[in-house]
């Protein structure tokens, strides 16, 4: 699914996320679930981040953030038990290394890609 950002349509290959970890230090990852409907200049908006942002980067989500944040997941936000963070990754790292990235900018694969044979 495409989704605008200010006019420009973000890649079909970019996929914004929210992941959840341990709290705790060197926390592992718990969950994550992809976050179909939000719109960047929304995200770009609530954590007070420049238009210009691809917000490519992981974002903590605080409590002033959840209520947007849930309404785009079934996952129930429990901050007071987990780090929740907003992130981006490729689902075609391939076809993002051809379309030179977004804005110039390599979000990170969900999978690494296997070697060529």
């Amino acid at each position: 699914m495409d989704r605008e950002r200010s006019g420009e349509e973000e890649p079909w290959w970019l996929v914004r996320t929210l992941e959840w970890f341990e709290k705790e230090p060197g926390a592992k990852l718990i969950g994550e679930c992809d976050l179909e409907t939000v719109q960047l200049a929304e995200l770009q908006s609530r954590w007070n981040l420049s238009a210009t942002d691809p917000m490519l980067n992981m974002y903590p989500v605080s409590e002033s953030q959840r209520p947007y944040v849930q309404m785009h997941t079934d996952h129930v936000i429990r901050l007071d038990d987990y780090d929740y963070f907003i992130g981006c990754i490729t689902k075609d790292w391939y076809a993002a290394q051809r379309d030179g990235g977004y804005m110039g900018l390599m979000p990170p694969p969900r999978n690494l890609p296997l070697p060529p044979k």
